[in-house]
């Protein structure tokens, strides 16, 4: 039924219902389950929090829906010691739903054996503190009406641009286990975290996927084909903190990305006996640029670090312990920085260049180098046609005097530097006469 008066209605046994069970509409409104359940025929949501504020679902089991709780529109909601399971197991369905709204929170509570477990849709500032997500297909799927893995919401959709983006969202002290699809997934979003949360044995451990700003922090990522994928991302991704361990792909795995951090960092497989390969790499970089792979410990993986064109990423002061094939191992990789690694008892060499790759830097490492690279393509600086702009070149700023913009296009493998300059323009200006004799309100005197 609907729920129109604002007040406490607490449930004194368990209720079956055929589509919708409860919709709240009104702001502050506590529906207690006093640890009884609802259960739906497959379609419907069991609780739908529509438009409202302040809403409190708690002490509640919810079962067979299409959707159990659904949060839309809503601001300060919270769910607390609710669990979903078998919810109808389509695309659309979802355990607990966040959709367009703000300040949620998720709390103590449990999703399993649905499509989704947890599904927040263009929500902001929402928390998923100290739950547990397990044998769904896809565990927590954070998304902006948009493309991914986890689908839009088709609610979302007909507002198009004007639906906001998913962000500063936070999942805290979780466990996210057993599922068939992505354990977590953040999908054309900025600024969320995840927090000291276990993502074990599942398909894909954490994806990424054309976002910014994340941060995976101080969690355990285990068991799973790769712990965590970073796609089409060029932004300030960062994974400090975190052990990664037996996931029988890549502890990491970056394509088509920029700008991502892995730091302070664990990632090794149980067993010693790379020849197993129990774990093929820790970390791959593909089609990828200008990332950071510093303070890592890698061990016991067939690959310690495989970066295939990829270039200018920096890898520094990591240790890499026991590869089956190669420490560092380049394919088509140039412009990258490897420096003050202790790289020690590889099975066929610490680092290793394919004869396509280029310019790399190595500097203050341990261990041995095969493989021959490229020599560096020499090239000279042109300058731009616009301010402070080059054709080719590295750019350096120069003190500009006071009627010319100059700079400078460094070249780079030996090329020659081009020294550049524009005239700085005055802005034209039409004379006007002043009121008084020989003055002028506009333009230069001249007598």
């Amino acid at each position: 039924g609907e729920i129109n008066e604002q007040g406490t209605y607490t449930l004194s046994q368990d209720l079956n219902a055929n589509g919708d069970c409860f919709k709240i509409n009104v702001d502050n409104v506590i529906l207690d389950g006093g640890s009884y359940s609802i259960s739906g025929d497959g379609t419907g949501t069991g609780v739908l929090v529509n438009g409202t504020s302040g809403d409190i679902i708690e002490n509640l089991e919810v079962l067979s829906f299409d959707r159990g709780v659904s949060v839309e529109r809503a601001n300060a909601t919270i769910i607390q010691n609710v669990t979903a399971y078998n919810i109808k197991y389509d695309y659309t369905s979802r355990g607990l739903s966040v959709l367009a709204s703000t300040n949620t929170q998720i709390i103590n509570s449990m999703a399993e054996f649905n499509f989704y477990g947890i599904f927040l849709d263009s929500a902001r500032e929402s928390r998923i503190i100290n739950s547990t997500i397990n044998n769904n297909s896809y565990g927590i799927c954070v998304v902006s009406a948009s493309n991914g893995l986890c689908e839009a919401d088709p609610l979302a959709i007909p507002y198009g641009s004007q639906w906001p983006s998913a962000g500063d969202n936070q999942i805290i002290d979780s466990t996210v286990i057993n599922n068939s699809g992505i354990g977590v997934q953040f999908a054309s979003t900025k600024g969320n975290k995840l927090v000291n949360s276990e993502v074990d044995n599942n398909l894909e451990g954490v994806e990424i996927s054309s976002a910014v700003d994340t941060e995976v922090t101080s969690s355990n990522i285990g068991g799973n084909s790769q712990g965590i994928r970073i796609l089409q991302s060029h932004g300030e991704n960062r994974i400090v903190n975190c052990q990664l361990s037996d996931n029988s792909y890549f502890g990491i795995y970056i394509e088509n990305s920029s700008g991502a951090s892995i730091e302070n960092s664990t990632m090794s497989s149980s067993t010693s006996d790379v020849t197993r390969k129990s774990m093929l790499g820790g970390i791959s970089l593909r089609d990828s640029y200008e990332n950071r792979l510093v303070n890592l410990e890698l061990s016991n993986m067939v690959y310690g670090i495989y970066l295939s064109l990829s270039n200018i990423n920096l890898i520094d002061s990591n240790h890499i312990n026991n590869s089956g094939n190669y420490a560092i191992y380049f394919y088509s990789g140039n412009k990258s920085t490897v420096s003050n690694n202790l790289l020690e008892n590889s099975g066929l060499a610490e680092i290793y260049f394919d004869n396509t790759s280029s310019c790399n830097v190595l500097v203050n490492n341990t261990g041995v180098v095969m493989g021959t690279q490229l020599p560096c393509e020499e090239v000279s600086g042109v300058c731009g046609s616009e301010n402070n702009s080059c054709i080719y070149g590295i750019l350096e700023d120069v003190d500009d005097t006071g009627s010319e913009i100059l700079w400078k296009c460094l070249g780079e493998a030996g090329g020659i530097d081009a020294n550049c300059s524009l005239a700085i323009q005055s802005n034209p200006a039409d004379g006007l006469c002043g009121n008084n004799n020989n003055e002028c309100l506009n333009g230069t005197y001249d007598d």
